[in-house]
């Protein structure tokens, strides 16, 4: 620690470090990656470039994707005030995937001489994608990552993101990479003489719930392998929730995470829920993510040691799934019903029934008053979706964990008191009611799209 903080102590504020330096980007287009270039490009304004890698997907050319990006309201403040910071973001494109990330030898060249700081956030998050794909983006993406990195002449710094559920087999997860749960290589071999059906990948998975914490996983213990001299840092963020303080508290594109069940006990809908009512929930805002993204790279450049930093609030500024569900319902944006709480069980049978007594039957006969009252029947139908999105998550609101976060205090009281308040990364100060009101109030906002 006393070492940690008298190398931290020589270097330059955030933003002076970022001065005349190129980076690259992959996952720019994602939800953290929007989120991390406009604090870039808004909080470090003398950037030299900003070199995204893009796919041509679903055969949308790169230049129309980066001007649908750019369209986001999140990027709204940096049009106004910095319009001129959006030329130093510049498309590449390429996959991850791919040899040499599928770049031309003339982007590649561009790259290898020009850029300093690699942040690598592209992953599938799907929970469930076949496991060939899972490993093929997070896993064979990542080593294609690495190489690229080492290629680099001027590399200062390579950010990987990972999750803190990469570890779920762990209760207590430390910021230190674990060994993997399988060989990358032995893996990669038999997946590819094999067919990959379910039995078989839930043997592969071991104890691992889904192939995403499994890739991940494997993706962690590949970085400390191959980083090599490289300084490095991991990342890994509990579940991600929407932006707290800036640009625009709320925002958000994406029902993933836990937002899909928010939004559900919101209106009503959602009464039951798998899990103990004592359970920690870790959700981290997306601002606090990027922000510690920014603030580890310049803190660790000058390491040649891996570095890991857990973003998250279970030991810092632990909520339970009681209190949560509470605050949820309080904010009174029950649409269809009001209803006073919602129950945990740990029995399936109990959620069975609990489920089509206090969900099922009402959903039929809030349909029935809908179309009584001549409107569009609907709740029966977002039941059903309601119950898939509680069912894949049922392993997370099942199961409890606590990751430390050490390193991450270390870093935030390292900073000075400017840059600790332009990049907010410490968890310890969410106030869980402002949030969960800022959430729903995104929810609305930017998913709904409702004035409401």
């Amino acid at each position: 620690m006393a070492a940690f903080n008298k190398i931290s102590s020589t270097y330059k504020p955030v933003a002076e470090y970022y001065a005349g330096k190129s980076l690259f980007i992959t996952g720019g287009t994602g939800f953290l990656g929007k989120v991390l270039i406009e604090k870039l490009l808004y909080s470090c304004k003398d950037i030299d470039k900003i070199y995204i890698l893009v796919r041509n997907k679903n055969n949308i050319e790169v230049n129309k994707r980066m001007n649908q990006m750019l369209n986001n309201p999140l990027f709204t403040r940096l049009k106004q005030n910095k319009a001129d910071c959006l030329t130093k973001l510049i498309p590449i494109v390429g996959d991850i995937t791919e040899r040499n990330l599928g770049m031309t030898p003339a982007d590649e060249r561009l790259l290898i001489e020009k850029v300093s700081v690699v942040f690598h956030s592209a992953a599938t998050v799907q929970f469930n994608d076949p496991l060939p794909e899972a490993v093929r983006v997070n896993v064979e993406g990542t080593k294609n990552i690495i190489d690229f990195c080492h290629k680099l002449k001027n590399i200062d710094m390579l950010v990987h993101i990972s999750t803190i559920y990469a570890n779920c087999n762990r209760k207590i997860i430390e910021e230190i990479v674990y060994p993997p749960p399988v060989d990358f290589t032995e893996l990669n071999t038999y997946i590819q003489t094999v067919s990959c059906d379910e039995k078989t990948t839930t043997n592969i998975l071991g104890n691992k719930p889904n192939t995403y914490t499994f890739t991940k996983a494997i993706a962690e213990s590949l970085i400390e392998k191959e980083h090599g001299k490289i300084p490095t840092v991991i990342i890994r963020p509990s579940i991600v929730g929407p932006i707290k303080n800036d640009p625009y508290p709320g925002w958000l594109d994406n029902w993933f995470g836990g937002t899909s069940l928010f939004w559900y006990t919101s209106i009503g809908l959602l009464r039951i829920l798998p899990g103990s009512a004592d359970g920690v929930v870790d959700i981290i805002p997306v601002d606090y993510v990027c922000n510690l993204m920014i603030v580890a790279a310049v803190k660790c450049q000058r390491s040649k040691l891996l570095h890991v930093y857990n973003s998250c609030t279970s030991e810092c500024n632990p909520v339970t799934m009681n209190e949560l569900t509470k605050l949820v319902l309080q904010e009174k944006n029950n649409n269809y019903f009001t209803y006073p709480k919602v129950h945990f069980t740990t029995s399936k049978n109990m959620m069975m029934l609990l489920s089509f007594v206090l969900e099922t039957i009402p959903a039929y006969v809030g349909d029935i008053w809908l179309w009584i009252t001549g409107r569009k029947m609907r709740l029966v139908k977002l039941h059903s979706i309601m119950n898939n999105h509680r069912e894949k998550l049922e392993y997370f609101t099942s199961n409890y964990w606590q990751a430390r976060c050490n390193n991450t205090k270390s870093l935030i009281v390292s900073l000075s008191d400017v840059d600790r308040k332009t990049f907010c990364c410490d968890s310890t100060d969410i106030n869980w009611k402002e949030y969960i009101q800022t959430y729903l109030v995104g929810i609305r906002k930017y998913l709904l799209r409702s004035n409401d």
